[in-house]
């Protein structure tokens, strides 16, 4: 088993942001770290998506700082979204999620985890999630794991 821990990569909160980011660099957002374990434990319903996405992954934010932090959350589930580096840039994959209904964020305590399976394409990926000091997000920043490559 391979343990990617890397964690988290700063960038801004726009579109096409990563160019010239260093994909093995991570850096920590309010001391929430995020690793991958790949191939990963199974949470729950772990049936591959499509033929290709197939390989399990287990991600993981944990907050190893004194401070809660404050987490977006769509409905009442923290709000992943995913990146693939495509020509020299990290875009988002897939449609953007509706989130009307519930809180904007959530707190996660010191010492207190989330976690949530993936199935990652192939190529390089990663799982991005928005970290703030603050319930309304005001200063929130966009944690992205460190690149996992599959083949």
């Amino acid at each position: 088993m391979r343990r990617v821990v890397g964690s988290i990569v700063l960038v801004a909160l726009v579109a096409g942001c990563g160019a010239g980011v260093d994909l093995t660099d991570p850096a920590a957002v309010r001391n929430v770290m995020i690793s991958v374990d790949v191939p990963g434990q199974c949470l729950s319903s772990c049936d591959p998506p499509s033929s290709d996405r197939t390989t399990l992954a287990l991600v993981q934010a944990v907050n190893r700082g004194s401070d809660t932090s404050y987490i977006n959350v769509c409905g009442s589930e923290p709000a992943w979204t995913e990146q693939q580096f495509v020509g020299g840039e990290w875009g988002y994959v897939g449609p953007v999620s509706d989130c009307v209904v519930g809180p904007v964020s959530m707190p996660l305590a010191p010492g207190a985890s989330l976690r949530v399976n993936w199935f990652p394409p192939k190529g390089q990926s990663r799982m991005t999630l928005v970290v703030a000091s603050t319930p309304t997000l005001t200063d929130a920043a966009q944690a992205a794991l460190a690149a996992v490559d599959i083949k």
